[in-house]
Protein backbone atom coordinates (compact mmCIF):
# COMPACT_ATOMS: atom_id res chain seq x y z
CA UNK A 1 0.00 0.00 0.00
CA UNK A 2 1.51 3.18 -1.36
CA UNK A 3 0.44 6.46 0.64
CA UNK A 4 0.80 9.76 -1.72
CA UNK A 5 0.64 13.27 -0.60
CA UNK A 6 -0.04 15.80 -2.68
CA UNK A 7 1.32 19.48 -1.37
CA UNK A 8 -1.08 21.72 -3.48
CA UNK A 9 -1.62 25.73 -3.05
CA UNK A 10 0.28 28.95 -2.26
CA UNK A 11 -1.58 31.37 -0.82
CA UNK A 12 0.31 34.09 -1.80
CA UNK A 13 2.19 35.59 1.27
CA UNK A 14 3.11 32.86 3.80
CA UNK A 15 2.26 29.20 4.20
CA UNK A 16 2.28 26.39 2.61
CA UNK A 17 -0.95 24.05 2.41
CA UNK A 18 -1.46 20.96 0.35
CA UNK A 19 -3.15 17.55 0.83
CA UNK A 20 -1.78 13.85 1.28
CA UNK A 21 -3.55 11.84 -0.95
CA UNK A 22 -3.60 8.14 0.28
CA UNK A 23 -2.46 6.17 -3.09
CA UNK A 24 -1.94 2.11 -2.73
CA UNK A 25 0.17 2.65 -6.45
CA UNK A 26 3.04 3.33 -7.63
CA UNK A 27 4.47 5.20 -10.90
CA UNK A 28 7.48 5.83 -12.56
CA UNK A 29 8.60 8.42 -10.04
CA UNK A 30 8.25 6.73 -6.81
CA UNK A 31 9.20 3.59 -5.71
CA UNK A 32 6.95 0.97 -4.23
CA UNK A 33 7.76 -1.61 -2.04
CA UNK A 34 5.43 -4.70 -1.82
CA UNK A 35 2.44 -3.86 -0.49
CA UNK A 36 3.83 -1.78 2.85
CA UNK A 37 2.98 2.01 3.75
CA UNK A 38 5.44 3.98 1.90
CA UNK A 39 6.87 7.32 1.34
CA UNK A 40 4.70 10.83 1.63
CA UNK A 41 4.76 13.07 -1.61
CA UNK A 42 4.82 16.87 -0.75
CA UNK A 43 2.30 18.77 -1.37
CA UNK A 44 2.71 22.28 -2.90
CA UNK A 45 3.44 24.85 -0.01
CA UNK A 46 1.54 27.60 -0.07
CA UNK A 47 1.24 31.32 1.24
CA UNK A 48 -1.03 33.20 2.60
CA UNK A 49 -4.63 34.69 1.32
CA UNK A 50 -4.39 37.28 -1.81
CA UNK A 51 -0.65 39.55 -2.71
CA UNK A 52 -2.26 42.62 -3.31
CA UNK A 53 -3.97 42.19 0.88
CA UNK A 54 -0.30 42.28 2.23
CA UNK A 55 -0.10 45.04 4.51
CA UNK A 56 3.72 45.81 5.32
CA UNK A 57 4.64 46.07 8.56
CA UNK A 58 5.42 49.30 11.12
CA UNK A 59 9.04 49.40 12.43
CA UNK A 60 10.90 52.18 14.12
CA UNK A 61 12.98 54.64 12.83
CA UNK A 62 16.19 55.59 14.17
CA UNK A 63 14.89 58.31 15.78
CA UNK A 64 12.05 56.25 18.01
CA UNK A 65 9.26 57.40 15.54
CA UNK A 66 7.16 54.30 13.96
CA UNK A 67 6.80 55.17 10.47
CA UNK A 68 5.71 52.34 7.62
CA UNK A 69 8.64 50.28 6.34
CA UNK A 70 7.99 51.81 2.72
CA UNK A 71 5.10 53.36 0.85
CA UNK A 72 5.98 50.77 -1.97
CA UNK A 73 2.50 49.32 -1.37
CA UNK A 74 0.84 52.40 -2.06
CA UNK A 75 3.02 52.85 -5.22
CA UNK A 76 0.41 52.65 -8.28
CA UNK A 77 3.12 51.27 -10.83
CA UNK A 78 3.77 48.42 -8.07
CA UNK A 79 0.39 47.53 -7.52
CA UNK A 80 -0.03 46.90 -11.60
CA UNK A 81 2.88 44.26 -10.63
CA UNK A 82 0.69 43.32 -7.67
CA UNK A 83 -2.44 42.65 -9.91
CA UNK A 84 -0.39 40.86 -12.40
CA UNK A 85 0.79 38.43 -9.76
CA UNK A 86 -2.40 38.34 -8.44
CA UNK A 87 -3.62 37.29 -12.06
CA UNK A 88 -0.87 34.23 -11.78
CA UNK A 89 1.24 36.17 -14.19
CA UNK A 90 4.14 35.74 -12.89
CA UNK A 91 6.50 35.88 -15.90
CA UNK A 92 5.09 39.13 -16.28
CA UNK A 93 5.31 40.71 -12.84
CA UNK A 94 8.89 39.38 -12.55
CA UNK A 95 9.99 40.82 -15.95
CA UNK A 96 8.55 44.09 -14.33
CA UNK A 97 9.90 43.99 -10.52
CA UNK A 98 13.50 45.09 -11.71
CA UNK A 99 13.34 48.90 -11.89
CA UNK A 100 11.26 48.96 -8.25
CA UNK A 101 15.12 48.02 -6.72
CA UNK A 102 16.47 51.39 -8.04
CA UNK A 103 13.07 53.49 -6.24
CA UNK A 104 12.94 51.58 -3.32
CA UNK A 105 16.41 50.07 -1.96
CA UNK A 106 15.32 49.25 1.09
CA UNK A 107 11.55 47.86 0.56
CA UNK A 108 11.73 44.30 1.95
CA UNK A 109 8.60 44.32 -0.19
CA UNK A 110 10.50 44.05 -3.29
CA UNK A 111 12.52 41.26 -2.57
CA UNK A 112 9.46 39.18 -1.35
CA UNK A 113 7.35 39.70 -4.04
CA UNK A 114 10.21 39.02 -6.53
CA UNK A 115 10.95 36.10 -4.33
CA UNK A 116 6.83 35.04 -4.57
CA UNK A 117 7.28 34.96 -8.30
CA UNK A 118 10.58 32.79 -8.28
CA UNK A 119 8.92 30.27 -6.17
CA UNK A 120 5.80 30.36 -8.12
CA UNK A 121 7.73 29.95 -10.85
CA UNK A 122 9.50 26.95 -9.44
CA UNK A 123 13.11 29.00 -9.17
CA UNK A 124 13.63 27.92 -5.26
CA UNK A 125 17.08 28.00 -5.56
CA UNK A 126 16.92 31.59 -7.09
CA UNK A 127 13.98 32.93 -4.72
CA UNK A 128 15.87 31.80 -1.37
CA UNK A 129 18.35 35.37 -1.59
CA UNK A 130 15.42 37.40 -2.41
CA UNK A 131 13.66 36.10 0.59
CA UNK A 132 16.89 36.33 2.76
CA UNK A 133 17.66 40.24 1.60
CA UNK A 134 13.49 40.93 2.52
CA UNK A 135 14.36 38.86 6.19
CA UNK A 136 17.51 40.80 6.71
CA UNK A 137 15.09 44.32 5.97
CA UNK A 138 12.62 43.59 8.27
CA UNK A 139 13.47 40.87 10.62
CA UNK A 140 10.08 40.31 12.08
CA UNK A 141 8.37 39.58 8.09
CA UNK A 142 6.42 36.34 9.80
CA UNK A 143 5.19 35.67 5.64
CA UNK A 144 8.89 35.95 4.46
CA UNK A 145 10.04 32.98 6.85
CA UNK A 146 6.88 30.92 6.04
CA UNK A 147 6.85 31.81 2.18
CA UNK A 148 11.47 30.93 2.31
CA UNK A 149 10.21 28.02 3.93
CA UNK A 150 8.22 27.01 1.18
CA UNK A 151 11.23 27.48 -1.07
CA UNK A 152 13.51 25.21 1.51
CA UNK A 153 10.26 22.28 1.42
CA UNK A 154 10.21 22.20 -2.25
CA UNK A 155 14.19 22.07 -2.48
CA UNK A 156 13.65 19.28 0.41
CA UNK A 157 15.44 20.81 3.24
CA UNK A 158 12.78 20.05 5.62
CA UNK A 159 14.97 20.50 8.82
CA UNK A 160 15.74 24.27 7.34
CA UNK A 161 12.01 24.35 5.87
CA UNK A 162 10.66 23.86 9.89
CA UNK A 163 12.82 26.02 11.36
CA UNK A 164 11.07 29.32 9.13
CA UNK A 165 8.17 28.53 10.28
CA UNK A 166 9.47 28.48 13.37
CA UNK A 167 9.90 31.62 13.11
CA UNK A 168 6.72 32.41 11.35
CA UNK A 169 4.46 31.42 14.21
CA UNK A 170 6.91 32.66 16.60
CA UNK A 171 6.05 36.27 14.82
CA UNK A 172 2.53 35.68 14.21
CA UNK A 173 0.59 32.72 16.63
CA UNK A 174 -2.35 32.66 14.62
CA UNK A 175 -0.97 31.39 11.40
CA UNK A 176 -2.74 28.38 10.48
CA UNK A 177 -0.96 28.09 7.34
CA UNK A 178 2.37 28.24 8.62
CA UNK A 179 1.46 25.45 11.54
CA UNK A 180 -0.43 23.12 8.44
CA UNK A 181 2.94 23.80 6.16
CA UNK A 182 5.23 22.55 9.51
CA UNK A 183 2.85 19.46 9.44
CA UNK A 184 3.54 18.64 6.11
CA UNK A 185 7.25 19.55 6.40
CA UNK A 186 7.19 17.34 9.69
CA UNK A 187 5.44 14.54 8.08
CA UNK A 188 8.42 14.27 4.89
CA UNK A 189 10.84 13.53 7.86
CA UNK A 190 8.47 10.63 9.18
CA UNK A 191 7.71 12.38 12.23
CA UNK A 192 4.08 12.10 11.67
CA UNK A 193 3.03 12.45 15.71
CA UNK A 194 4.22 15.74 15.15
CA UNK A 195 2.96 16.60 11.99
CA UNK A 196 -0.58 15.85 13.59
CA UNK A 197 0.07 18.11 16.54
CA UNK A 198 0.87 21.13 13.91
CA UNK A 199 -2.21 19.79 11.78
CA UNK A 200 -4.45 20.05 14.85
CA UNK A 201 -2.76 23.61 15.38
CA UNK A 202 -4.23 24.52 12.30
CA UNK A 203 -7.42 23.42 12.22
CA UNK A 204 -7.34 25.12 15.47
CA UNK A 205 -7.28 28.41 14.01
CA UNK A 206 -9.15 27.63 10.40
CA UNK A 207 -11.36 24.85 11.35
CA UNK A 208 -12.20 25.29 7.06
CA UNK A 209 -9.22 23.74 5.71
CA UNK A 210 -9.87 20.81 3.54
CA UNK A 211 -5.56 20.29 3.01
CA UNK A 212 -5.55 20.37 6.97
CA UNK A 213 -8.02 17.49 7.34
CA UNK A 214 -6.58 15.66 4.29
CA UNK A 215 -3.24 15.28 5.56
CA UNK A 216 -3.29 15.25 9.40
CA UNK A 217 -5.82 12.06 7.64
CA UNK A 218 -2.48 10.64 5.97
CA UNK A 219 -0.52 10.95 8.87
CA UNK A 220 -2.81 9.29 10.94
CA UNK A 221 -3.29 6.83 8.33
CA UNK A 222 0.96 6.43 8.05
CA UNK A 223 0.29 5.68 11.88
CA UNK A 224 -2.15 2.89 11.15
CA UNK A 225 -4.68 4.83 13.20
CA UNK A 226 -7.49 4.16 10.15
CA UNK A 227 -10.46 4.69 11.89
CA UNK A 228 -8.99 8.61 12.81
CA UNK A 229 -7.61 9.03 9.16
CA UNK A 230 -11.62 8.19 7.79
CA UNK A 231 -12.87 10.62 10.53
CA UNK A 232 -10.77 13.69 8.33
CA UNK A 233 -11.37 12.71 5.13
CA UNK A 234 -14.95 12.36 6.28
CA UNK A 235 -14.70 16.03 7.42
CA UNK A 236 -12.54 17.42 4.10
CA UNK A 237 -15.20 16.13 2.11
CA UNK A 238 -18.30 17.55 4.13
CA UNK A 239 -15.97 20.72 3.53
CA UNK A 240 -15.31 19.85 -0.67
CA UNK A 241 -17.79 17.05 -2.09
CA UNK A 242 -16.14 17.73 -4.86
CA UNK A 243 -12.90 16.58 -4.48
CA UNK A 244 -11.58 13.88 -5.65
CA UNK A 245 -8.48 13.14 -3.90
CA UNK A 246 -10.77 12.72 -0.70
CA UNK A 247 -12.59 10.13 -1.82
CA UNK A 248 -9.32 8.13 -2.76
CA UNK A 249 -7.40 8.47 0.55
CA UNK A 250 -10.83 7.30 2.56
CA UNK A 251 -11.44 4.96 -0.13
CA UNK A 252 -7.49 3.33 0.54
CA UNK A 253 -7.92 4.00 4.60
CA UNK A 254 -10.95 1.54 4.62
CA UNK A 255 -9.34 -0.74 2.00
CA UNK A 256 -6.69 -0.95 4.98
CA UNK A 257 -9.08 -2.00 6.97
CA UNK A 258 -10.52 -4.58 4.79
CA UNK A 259 -14.17 -2.79 4.56
CA UNK A 260 -13.76 -3.13 0.44
CA UNK A 261 -17.49 -2.82 -0.17
CA UNK A 262 -17.16 1.08 1.10
CA UNK A 263 -13.67 1.45 -0.38
CA UNK A 264 -14.72 0.72 -3.58
CA UNK A 265 -17.29 3.30 -3.40
CA UNK A 266 -15.37 5.52 -2.44
CA UNK A 267 -13.01 4.59 -5.18
CA UNK A 268 -15.97 4.83 -7.61
CA UNK A 269 -16.79 8.13 -6.62
CA UNK A 270 -13.43 10.00 -6.95
CA UNK A 271 -13.56 8.61 -10.78
CA UNK A 272 -16.71 10.23 -11.27
CA UNK A 273 -15.28 13.15 -9.88
CA UNK A 274 -12.05 12.73 -12.04
CA UNK A 275 -12.54 10.16 -14.77
CA UNK A 276 -9.00 10.24 -15.37
CA UNK A 277 -7.94 9.72 -11.85
CA UNK A 278 -5.75 6.31 -12.65
CA UNK A 279 -4.65 6.15 -8.59
CA UNK A 280 -8.34 5.40 -7.93
CA UNK A 281 -9.00 2.65 -10.78
CA UNK A 282 -5.58 1.04 -9.24
CA UNK A 283 -7.01 1.27 -5.91
CA UNK A 284 -10.30 -0.01 -6.89
CA UNK A 285 -8.92 -3.12 -8.91
CA UNK A 286 -7.59 -3.82 -5.08
CA UNK A 287 -10.41 -3.74 -3.77
CA UNK A 288 -12.42 -5.56 -6.30
CA UNK A 289 -9.73 -8.26 -6.25
CA UNK A 290 -10.02 -9.05 -2.40
CA UNK A 291 -13.75 -9.57 -3.18
CA UNK A 292 -12.43 -11.90 -5.81
CA UNK A 293 -14.37 -10.02 -8.68
CA UNK A 294 -11.40 -10.52 -10.63
CA UNK A 295 -13.22 -9.35 -13.77
CA UNK A 296 -13.87 -5.83 -12.73
CA UNK A 297 -10.09 -5.84 -10.76
CA UNK A 298 -8.79 -6.56 -14.30
CA UNK A 299 -10.64 -3.68 -15.86
CA UNK A 300 -9.46 -1.51 -13.34
CA UNK A 301 -6.31 -2.84 -13.48
CA UNK A 302 -5.34 -2.56 -17.13
CA UNK A 303 -7.57 1.21 -17.18
CA UNK A 304 -4.86 1.82 -14.50
CA UNK A 305 -1.69 0.55 -16.64
CA UNK A 306 -2.85 3.00 -19.86
CA UNK A 307 -2.81 5.70 -17.31
CA UNK A 308 0.75 4.97 -16.65
CA UNK A 309 0.35 2.93 -13.64
CA UNK A 310 3.43 0.28 -13.68
CA UNK A 311 2.47 -1.61 -10.66
CA UNK A 312 -0.94 -2.74 -12.18
CA UNK A 313 0.84 -5.10 -14.71
CA UNK A 314 1.99 -7.12 -12.12
CA UNK A 315 -1.79 -7.68 -11.17
CA UNK A 316 -2.56 -8.32 -14.65
CA UNK A 317 0.12 -10.75 -14.82
CA UNK A 318 -0.84 -12.62 -12.03
CA UNK A 319 -4.66 -12.30 -12.05
CA UNK A 320 -5.74 -11.47 -15.30
CA UNK A 321 -4.32 -13.93 -17.79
Amino acid sequence: MYIRKTLLIILTGASVVGMISCNTSTKKEPESKGDSLSTLIPVKPSGDEAIVTYKPSEEKAKDGVIVKSSSIMQDSAFRQVLKQIDAKDYAGALARIGPFFQRFPDSPEVYFFQAICRTELKQFAQALPDFDRAIQLNPDFADAFNYRGVAQFYLRRYDLAIRDYDEAVRLKPQFPKAYYNRGLAKANLGDYEASIVDFDKSIEQDSTSVDSFNNRGNARTMLKDYEGAIEDYSKSIQLAPGNPEAYNNRGAARQLMKNNDKAIRDFTKAIEIKPDYSDAYYNRGRSYLALKDNTKACSDFKKALEMGVSDASRYLEQFCK
